[in-house]
């Protein structure tokens, strides 16, 4: 029987043999372990009513279809969204960003180097236009933006057919290529973020800390902490956005993440 179990009976049976002060720390125990499980089973039960697990993938669901964007990586699990139409997916410039960074790291790759200039070209513009409205944010993208995507797919289509077809420069052309409906939505749609660094940033915590979580003592340990997880980072999110200011509109498209982007 496990120890939390047991200790009332201990309590309860041995009370005459046990010191007043042991008396009171195993009493004390006890309710504050009962405390935690009312506590964990009201945040339970409230994110239960918001998320499931779905093959791996934590997918935002609720009694309603939900219709929008989704803005994720490049983990392939999140494509069966679409399959109603309501989902709309917009892809990351900033996963796009790091394959051609690896590669120029890498290599000193002068192909990968102009890839990074482009795509930083993007990032400026989005810095000038962060915290506008969404669609001061589209227009703005409209006349400067989409030019500079619209030549970059030539550009990388050229570049493929130069180069070796097996290596980690190819691969990352065709990451991109493979994506570009969903690279370009932003252009469209003032609310979707150029990536989805921010949701990289609230599960740093959490992916930092993988392999001690790992070890949580017991599955019964395991279990009460991804609540307060949860909870966390949900309520770190929230604050994010808090900040966002007046100007910015608080974004309906949702973002997502998964650790095989």
């Amino acid at each position: 029987m496990p120890l939390r179990k047991a200790l009332p009976d201990i309590l309860s049976s041995n009370a005459g043999t046990l010191s007043p002060r042991m008396v009171n720390l195993i009493a004390e125990l006890v309710q504050d372990w009962r405390r935690l499980d009312e506590r964990i089973a009201a945040v339970s039960t409230e994110i239960e009513s918001l998320t499931e697990q779905d093959e791996g993938c934590r997918r935002v669901t609720s009694a309603s279809k939900r219709r929008g964007v989704l803005q994720v990586d490049g983990y392939a699990g999140f494509e069966r969204l679409t399959d109603r139409g309501d989902i709309v997916l917009a892809a990351c410039w900033a996963h796009t960003r790091r394959k051609f960074f690896d590669v120029h790291e890498a290599t000193g790759s002068p192909i990968a180097a102009e890839a990074l200039r482009r795509i930083a070209e993007l990032y400026a513009i989005e810095k000038s236009i962060r915290g506008r409205t969404a669609e001061e944010r589209r227009s703005v993208r409209d006349t400067q933006s989409r030019p500079l995507v619209e030549a970059m797919k030539p550009w990388l289509e050229a570049q493929l057919g130069r180069i070796p077809g097996r290596g980690g420069l190819a691969d990352a052309i065709r990451y991109t290529l493979s994506r570009w409906p969903a690279l370009c939505h932003f252009l469209d749609d003032g609310r979707i973020e150029l990536d989805n660094n921010s949701v990289e940033r609230a599960i740093r915590p959490v992916a930092l800390g993988r392999k001690n979580h790992l070890f949580a003592g017991s599955d019964g340990g395991a279990e009460r902490k991804w609540p307060y997880v949860t909870v966390t980072t949900l309520l770190g999110a929230e604050a994010v956005m808090g900040w966002a200011g007046p100007r910015a509109p608080r974004p309906r498209s949702i973002t997502c993440h998964s650790a095989n982007g």
